[in-house]
């Protein structure tokens, strides 16, 4: 979890639990989803914090986390009331933050992006790559990250787009 170079997170119990809720959840994302997503959020906004205190890249930044409970809405792991929860949540975790300066997208057609998955073999993602739920999945999150780069994008943030369908893994 290096933020920059000489700076480097050790978030000891937050990953863990983020780890342990991420395996449960692939068991059983109606029972996790909940859990999963609101452990990630807040690791996420520990991880921010950290960032603006010394500078540095984020794979992921916290806005973007809404899209992959919006995903599992969609798919009916968690209800409307839960979702809108998630919600009060996240956005009470991102009011705070300061948007970032640049955004890379790296963007990859479903089809691309189920390959690499396969071809990466990380325990608790083969659905994704296998099944027809896992490309819905995938569809959706798509869908999801084309919003948020726009409202970005709208909000004046420079948001650069690479397209790595045929870019090597």
């Amino acid at each position: 979890n290096s933020l920059s170079e000489g700076h480097v997170t050790t978030l000891g119990a937050a990953e863990t639990e983020v780890g342990e809720l991420f395996a449960l959840y692939c068991e059983d994302p109606k029972q996790y989803a909940m859990a999963f997503q609101i452990a990630v959020a807040r690791d996420r906004k520990l991880k921010t914090e950290q960032l603006i205190a010394h500078g540095g890249i984020m794979e992921r930044f916290l806005p973007e986390d809404i899209v992959f409970m919006w995903a599992n809405y969609v798919q009916g792991n968690v209800t409307l009331d839960q979702f809108m929860e998630y919600r009060r949540e996240h956005d009470a975790l991102t009011r705070s933050v300061p948007a970032p300066d640049v955004v890379v997208w790296l963007q990859a057609d479903v089809p691309t992006c189920q390959g690499r998955i396969r071809e990466r073999g990380r325990a608790g993602e083969e659905w994704l790559a296998k099944t027809e739920g896992g490309k819905d999945y995938l569809t959706i999150l798509d869908a999801g990250y084309t919003e948020v780069m726009s409202h970005l994008m709208r909000s004046g943030a420079a948001v650069l787009t690479v397209d790595c369908t045929s870019a090597p893994a």
